[in-house]
């Protein structure tokens, strides 16, 4: 959720001609990260829940690229990038050992 919240900041901050086409892609992208881990944790099958995870790791890959995007472009400060990407790879980790976590369950069970 911390997340999304950044998410929402910076990217309020995005020049208006990028409001449109760039402020939703990456606005949704952060918004499906809780929704999918939600949607996973409701399953009962360790199997699904890792499934869940691993997608919305790999979704987190693009408001990730949009924000290096954004640095490149000159559409966000440096700093604010810093700040949107730090919260990617914190939800990127906390997401790896939450995966690491199943699977070792899984691997328990056998």
């Amino acid at each position: 959720m911390e997340l999304v919240k950044a998410v929402y900041q910076v990217t309020g901050e995005l020049p208006d001609p990028e409001r449109f086409c760039l402020l939703s892609e990456v606005r949704r992208a952060a918004v499906s990260a809780p929704s999918n881990i939600a949607q996973g944790a409701s399953r009962q099958a360790e199997k699904k829940s890792v499934q869940f995870c691993t997608f919305t790791r790999a979704r987190l890959s693009e408001p990730y690229t949009q924000a290096k995007l954004c640095d490149q472009a000159g559409l966000l400060e440096s700093s604010r990038v810093s700040f949107l990407t730090s919260h990617v790879a914190t939800v990127n980790a906390l997401l790896s050992g939450l995966i690491r976590f199943h699977n070792s369950r899984t691997t328990q069970s056998l």
